[in-house]
């Protein structure tokens, strides 16, 4: 599975990405896993995206333009 932000930089484990709008308040969210699909909330990596996940990293279904950008990245 290949998510890709507006900078064209492809999503992975450990990256910090914000969406640009608000969900619980919150604009950044954690990729803990790419395969299996699990973000978290950047301010609390322990409490899980509980909405879809697919549709956060969704293109926009009108310009089909990525939505998020990735912010920092985890240097393993």
């Amino acid at each position: 599975m290949k998510f890709e932000d507006k900078n064209g930089l492809i999503l992975q484990d450990g990256d910090v990405f914000d969406i640009h709008q608000t969900v619980n308040g919150r604009s950044l969210f954690y990729v803990d896993s790419i395969e299996p699909l699990d973000i978290r909330y950047e301010y609390d990596r322990k409490r899980k995206y509980e909405y879809n996940e697919q549709q956060l990293l969704a293109p926009c279904i009108f310009t089909g333009e990525s939505q998020f950008t990735i912010v920092s990245r985890d240097q393993k």
